[in-house]
């Protein structure tokens, strides 16, 4: 019985540790985030562009999507975040790309914009 007892009260002291420990503070992690650098841009009609998206802090797996605005015509988002391609069309466009980070669920938006000539 006094065996028993000894380790009954070995096992409330581990719980007790334990609970202890889970209401410590979390640790903070780095902001995720991501940019089209500088944000804004100037092109001319039928120049070839390609625009490479600064990430930080994820995975590496990624789902992009076109969230507000819209592309200047020509142009499109690729799989990996790019912007690429052509503008046909004269004016002033902005848009944002969300960016979903697959391993984590995090996200994070980039807005950027551009005058096309």
């Amino acid at each position: 019985m006094t065996a028993t007892l000894r380790i009954l009260a070995a096992l409330l002291t581990v719980a007790g540790t334990a609970s202890a420990t889970s209401l410590s503070p979390p640790v903070s992690s780095p902001q995720f985030d991501i940019a089209y650098e500088p944000g804004r841009f100037a092109w001319h009609v039928s120049e070839a562009v390609v625009l490479l998206p600064a990430v930080r802090f994820g995975s590496g797996s990624y789902r992009w999507s076109l969230v507000a605005g819209a592309l200047p015509s020509g142009l499109v988002l690729g799989p990996l975040g790019s912007v690429y391609g052509s503008p046909r069309i004269p004016g002033r466009y902005a848009w944002t790309v969300l960016i979903r980070d697959v391993e984590t669920g995090a996200t994070a938006t980039a807005t950027a914009s551009a005058d096309v000539q």
